[in-house]
């Protein structure tokens, strides 16, 4: 998707790593949501991590469902200015 129609911008072609995550514990349970994340975390399909919900960004555990590596800004899911980060990786 492009987004230059809700304030993107296409003149940058930044990569960066994105996740798709199923939160699995409170009031968000079940739901899905994209996150940026560090390459250096190195997260698989499966894995678990901590990830910043709502306003006031409560760290909540999800699993992770999909890993999309070197992903253009122009072609993720929603504007990068509204995604946050996950926070860490869980240890199993």
């Amino acid at each position: 998707m492009i987004h230059s129609l809700a304030g993107g911008d296409m003149r940058f072609n930044n990569l960066h790593d994105i996740v798709k995550v199923e939160i699995i514990e409170g009031m968000s349970t079940g739901n899905i949501y994209w996150f940026l994340t560090n390459p250096m975390l190195d997260l698989k399909d499966g894995d678990l991590v901590i990830v910043p919900l709502g306003r006031n960004e409560i760290f909540t555990k999800a699993k992770v469902l999909r890993v999309d590596k070197n992903v253009p800004e122009h072609n993720f899911p929603m504007p990068i200015k509204r995604m946050k980060e996950v926070v860490r990786k869980i240890d199993s």
